[in-house]
Order: C-alpha cells, then structure tokens, then sequence
C-alpha cells in the first residue's frame, strides 16, 4: 500500500508545481500532495465558476452597452436599466425610506430624490411610472436607473436582466401609474401654430358733408358812415404830445 502511495506522490509531483522548500527529502508525502490537489481543484472551480457568472451576465450588457446614454433635455434620457430585487428587502435607501421591491420605485444618479419618472423600454414599448427613492453606485457610469423588481416586472425584463429605456420626468406625483398615464408622458406636444400678430382695423368716422345750397347775402353799408380810412403811416404815436 505504502508503495502505492508513493508512486502516486510521484506522479503528481511531475504534473503539479511544488515549492521547493516543501521538496526535502521527507517532506513530500501523500498527504501533502492531496492537500495540494485539492486547492488547486478549488482555484479551478472558483475560477470557472466566476466565468460562468460574467458570461451569463456580461453577455446582455455588452450588447446593450454600446448604446450610450444622451443628455437630458425635454425628450427625457435614454440609456441602459437594470433592476435590483429581493436581496436588498427592508434595507433604508438614500430617501430614509425602506426598499421595498415590490413597489414602483428606482434608484437613479441622474434624477432628483422624488422624482417621479416615465420608463419606457425602447424594444417593446412597455412603460412604468416609477419614484426616485435612491442612488446607484458611482461604479454605474452606462446604466441611468435600477427598477425595483415590481416595476421591472411590468416592463417585463427580468430575464434579460438589463434593457435600453428612456426615462421622462414627470411634473408630480401622477394620479395613477397605468401605461396609459406612462405612455401620455411620451406623447409629442402639440404646440399651436405660432401666427402673425395683425392689428385690428381702426373705424374711421367721417362726418357728413355739409352741403351748402346758396351764399346768404351781403350786409349793407352806409356810404354816408363809413369809418374813415387812416393810414398805417398816419397813425399816431401814444407817446407824442
């Protein structure tokens, strides 16, 4: 049995590395290189394990992260959501207030604590109203918002794990958060068409011609009284004597 053992401490010493410290004569016994087997068996199925992880993860999100988010402006912000769920239950966000993932709610480092947003996902057109009750990791520089578990369920991609959305801030807490009310934050606005301003006319009164039949007759003068003529050059002066 003894020699058994030694040739399989043998054979493994050929396949595994060993320090040489751990090579003295002596030293190398079957016990140590089946310790040392097994945590090279266990790097192993961590590393593999941590592959599997990415691939099934990393996959989504290198398709989607392509698509860089915009500035925001009045057609809201477009970007990657992803979602955060059960594992976060009852814990306090940065609002005070408790998560709770079956309600609407996000975090978002874009958006104001409070704020009330349209999410509409840009491949299917699902659309959720949700409130802005916490912040993401600074690590997130692609995803603009983390749905709650309910709200992701509504524009359902909890299979996909991450989704191209757009989010619209709303004015205030809406009456109520059905797509229809969703989907109206989305709408385009329509403007009235902006027309030249013209002054109203101005009324001119004229008034009513006088018509004049006849001239009337001129007044008789007495030749006998007539005002004397005086001359501008003889009129006298008020100051002489």
């Amino acid at each position: 049995m003894k020699c058994l053992l030694a040739m399989l401490a043998c054979c493994l010493g050929l396949l595994l590395p060993i320090d040489p410290a751990e090579a003295r004569p002596g030293k190398t016994t079957a016990s140590k290189v089946a310790k040392k087997m097994h945590k090279a068996r266990a790097k192993q199925v961590a590393k593999a394990s941590g592959k599997r992880k990415a691939l099934s993860f990393g996959a989504p999100q290198t398709l989607v992260a392509e698509q860089q988010p915009q500035e925001a402006g009045e057609s809201g912000l477009r970007g990657v959501a992803s979602f955060y769920g059960k594992g976060f239950q009852g814990r306090k966000s940065a609002s005070g207030e408790r998560f709770d993932h079956r309600k609407m709610t996000a975090a978002s480092n874009r958006f104001p604590l409070g704020t009330w947003l349209a999410v509409r996902r840009l491949d299917s057109d699902l659309c959720v109203v949700v409130k802005v009750n916490d912040r993401m990791h600074a690590k997130h520089r692609v995803r603009i918002i983390d749905l709650s578990r309910g709200a992701a369920e509504r524009i359902k991609m909890i299979s996909a794990g991450l989704a191209l959305v757009r989010a619209v801030p709303l004015s205030g807490a809406p009456e109520s958060d059905d797509e229809t009310t969703c989907r109206a934050a989305f709408a385009p606005k329509q403007t009235a068409p902006e027309t030249d301003k013209v002054a109203p006319p101005v009324e001119l009164v004229i008034p009513p011609e006088t018509v004049i039949d006849e001239l009337p007759p001129p007044k008789p003068v007495d030749e006998g009284k007539g005002a004397p003529f005086e001359a501008p050059w003889e009129s006298r002066n008020p100051f002489s004597p």
